[in-house]
């Protein structure tokens, strides 16, 4: 019943809600991962799906020993890896501390990150010079 709820629940767009079912109640990341691209699909590739995912899989304490929680964050660290575009650097960064072991998939998000901040600040560039040029012609 909880699962039927969980997709009834992504498909009104309701992403939050929708994994605190699937990780606090379900507590099955595989049905998660699934609802998750389901829900990519349903809702024109929206990017909040999967932060929505990653943040609760993060925060959930659901899971009882520190092997799974690890587990999950690994997981979750993954699933943001692969689809963090058009989510803004501070979302994604606000999410850990300073004091955060640099695990290799941690390590490949940021990585992500930053060549998303080179793109976006190589594209303001080259705009700003476009508006300069047009502005002297």
């Amino acid at each position: 019943m909880n699962k039927e709820h969980a997709l009834l629940v992504m498909k009104l767009g309701r992403f939050k809600d929708c994994f605190d079912i699937c990780v606090n109640e379900v507590k099955d990341v595989q049905f998660s991962l699934s609802v998750a691209k389901r829900g990519f699909e349903w809702h024109d590739k929206d990017r909040r799906i999967y932060y929505n995912l990653f943040t609760r899989l993060i925060e959930s304490s659901s899971f009882e020993t520190e092997e799974e929680r690890a587990e999950n964050k690994s997981i979750a660290i993954k699933v943001l890896a692969q689809n963090c575009q058009h989510i803004p650097y501070e979302k994604i960064t606000k999410n850990f501390d300073e004091t955060e072991d640099l695990t290799s998939d941690l390590t490949e998000l940021f990585l992500k990150v930053f060549e998303m901040m080179d793109s976006n600040w190589k594209k303001s560039a080259i705009l700003k010079h476009l508006t300069e040029l047009e502005k002297h012609n």
